[in-house]
C-alpha cells in the first residue's frame, strides 16, 4: 500500500476510490409496462358471422360419416343388411352375379359381404346346406355367388369345339362352354376329383391314354360346375360310371353329395374308404361335425357313417395313388 501511494499521492487522497459506473437501462419501453387497471367494461353480443361455404370441406364432411358409417354401421343398418342380403341368397336370386355386383345391388355397398362373409354365412347355414369347414368364399361358390368362376379342367378322349383334345394333357374351359364338348368315343368312366394334385396324377400316371373322362372340381364346386357335370351326366349314357375322389374327411364327403346330387345318377366313391383310412389315415381333431345317419342313401352313406364314430381316421387324397377306377 504504502507504495502505491508513493507511485500517485495524488490519486488516493480522497477516500472514495474511482471507478467507471455504467449505467443500466431497462429493455422495457414506458409503453410496454403494464397501464392501471380500469373499470370492467360490459360483454355485449352479437350475432356468430355464418360460416362460408367450403365445397372441400362439405365433401370431406361427407366422406368422414360414410367412412365411420363403414367401420361402425349402426344395429339398425346390419339388420337392414342382414335380413336383406340373407333373404336374396336364401331364394336363389343371387345366381350369376359376382360378390361384388351382389353387394351393390342389394345394399348398395360393392364391399359389404367381404367385411361381413362370417355373419351372413352363419345366417344362410341356419337354412341351407353347407360345406362343414364353412370357409366363406369356398361355400358361397357353392351356392352360386362368386366374383368368378374358375376353369373347369378335364382330359379325356375329347373334341372341343370339334378339335380333338385327347392328344394333350388336359384343358380348361368355363364351365358354361360344356356343350361344346363332345367325345372321340365313349369313356369308359368318368372322375371327378378334388385334389389338383391328384388329378394331375392321375392324368399323367394312371390313365395316359385317355381311357375315360377325368375331371378337377376345384374343391368345393362352383355352382357353374354343378350346372356343367348335370349337363354332362345327361349327355352320357346311363352305362357309363361315375365316380369321385376326394380326401376321406367331412369336407370330402360333402362335395361327393353336392356332385351326387347334380349329376343325379348313382355316384360311387374311388379310393375312398374306411379301410384305407385306418391304414394311411390320422385321428380327427376335436369332435367330428358328422352324424351318423345323415348320409341317408347317399353312396358315400357307410363312410359319413365311419367319420361320425370317435375313433375315425381322416386321410387326403394324396396319400394314396392313383389308378383307374373299378381296376385293382
Amino acid at each position: 500500500m504504502d507504495r502505491l501511494f508513493a507511485l500517485e499521492p495524488m490519486l488516493y487522497q480522497e477516500p472514495d476510490v474511482p471507478s467507471n459506473v455504467i449505467r443500466i437501462l431497462t429493455p422495457w419501453s414506458q409503453h410496454q409496462l403494464a397501464s392501471q387497471r380500469q373499470e370492467r367494461t360490459p360483454v355485449q353480443t352479437r350475432p356468430i358471422a355464418e360460416r362460408p361455404h367450403d365445397q372441400i370441406y362439405e365433401f370431406r364432411k361427407r366422406m368422414r360419416a360414410d367412412y365411420l358409417e363403414r367401420i361402425a354401421p349402426s344395429p339398425e343398418r346390419v339388420n337392414d343388411y342382414l335380413e336383406g342380403i340373407v333373404a336374396v341368397i336364401v331364394h336363389q336370386k343371387h345366381v350369376g352375379t359376382d360378390y361384388r355386383t351382389f353387394s351393390r345391388r342389394t345394399v348398395g355397398d360393392s364391399k359389404a359381404l367381404e367385411r361381413n362373409e362370417g355373419a351372413v354365412l352363419r345366417l344362410v347355414g341356419a337354412v341351407l346346406d353347407l360345406p362343414p369347414s364353412r370357409n366363406a368364399r369356398a361355400s358361397f361358390s357353392a351356392l352360386g355367388l362368386e366374383r368368378f368362376s374358375q376353369p373347369l379342367l378335364l382330359s379325356g378322349p375329347c373334341l372341343l369345339s370339334g378339335a380333338d383334345i385327347s392328344a394333350i394333357s388336359y384343358v380348361g374351359i368355363p364351365p358354361a362352354a360344356i356343350d361344346t364338348l363332345t367325345f372321340v368315343a365313349e369313356p369308359e368312366y368318368v372322375l371327378t376329383i378334388e385334389n389338383f394334385a391328384s388329378f394331375n396324377r392321375h392324368v399323367l400316371e394312371a390313365d395316359p391314354c385317355r381311357r375315360g373322362l377325368a375331371l378337377y372340381v376345384g374343391g368345393y364346386p362352383s355352382l357353374g360346375t354343378q350346372k356343367a357335370l348335370r349337363a354332362l351326366s345327361e349327355r352320357l349314357p346311363v352305362r357309363v360310371p361315375f365316380f369321385h375322389w376326394s380326401d376321406i374327411d367331412p369336407d370330402g364327403t360333402w362335395i361327393f353329395k353336392t356332385i351326387e346330387a347334380a349329376v343325379e345318377r348313382r355316384l360311387t366313391p374311388h379310393l375312398m374308404s374306411r379301410e384305407l383310412a385306418e391304414i394311411y389315415g390320422e385321428p380327427i381333431a376335436g369332435q367330428a361335425r358328422l352324424r351318423r345317419g345323415e348320409g341317408g342313401a347317399s353312396g358315400i352313406a357307410s363312410l359319413i357313417d365311419y367319420l361320425a364314430s370317435a375313433e375315425a381316421k381322416v386321410m387326403e387324397q394324396e396319400q394314396i395313388d392313383p389308378r383307374i377306377p373299378g381296376e385293382g
